[in-house]
């Protein structure tokens, strides 16, 4: 896919994820590898009335190819440039800050859950990446420790970030961890999980 047509897609699932509460003005950012490198929102910028006009190009290296659009590079790009590197099967990144996902990464725990059918064939556990800081290259350090295994993690501190082999994928891939961290939640509030037996676990893990 070139940049133009990538561009379009962000612009409709970046407006998606807005309606679907999963990021703000301020808080959030998604893109797509492309035949070139791969594209990305700007920062502080509001997803509801963003165009392919203001999506950033970027090469496979980090660098900005349109300067003339105007618009401020986010300062996470280097977790969706350490994904698309770790990943060469995954052409999607989305990174959000969806109230449960990010209330389990500020109170610093990862996500095990072994009740949810769901969250175990697609994500199994959902771990945690230490805390790195915005606009440096610490903010991606953790990644190479758990992205190669899993399409979903937590980010200290701050948020979560899911992969997709496209944007539709990466879409569900981001709803589906939200709500994994929202039943976790409520169910740690009405006694915990009724847990799977480990034979069945493993079953769905082969799904």
């Amino acid at each position: 896919m070139n940049n133009q047509e990538a561009k379009k897609v962000i612009v409709q699932y970046a407006r998606r994820l807005d309606a679907a509460g999963m990021v703000t003005l301020f808080e959030g950012n998604i893109s797509m590898r492309t035949d070139e490198g791969f594209v990305i929102t700007p920062s502080a910028f509001d997803k509801a009335y963003i165009t392919p006009e203001d999506v950033i190009e970027m090469d496979a290296d980090g660098n900005v190819m349109n300067p003339q659009c105007g618009r401020k590079i986010s300062t996470e790009y280097r977790l969706h440039l350490t994904a698309f590197k770790l990943r060469p099967d995954m052409d999607a990144c989305i990174h959000f800050h969806s109230a449960y996902a990010t209330a389990f990464a500020v109170a610093g725990r990862s996500i095990e859950t072994r009740g949810d059918t769901t969250a175990v064939v697609l994500f199994g556990d959902i771990p945690l990446c230490r805390y790195g800081r915005q606009r440096t290259p610490q903010i991606a350090a953790d990644l190479e420790k758990y992205l190669p295994d899993h399409t979903g993690v937590l980010l200290e501190n701050h948020g979560a970030m899911v992969v997709g082999p496209d944007m539709g994928r990466a879409y569900a891939n981001a709803l589906i961890l939200e709500k994994t961290a929202k039943i976790a939640y409520i169910a740690g509030h009405m006694g915990g999980e009724k847990l799977l037996p480990q034979s069945e676990i493993d079953f769905l893990r082969t799904l």
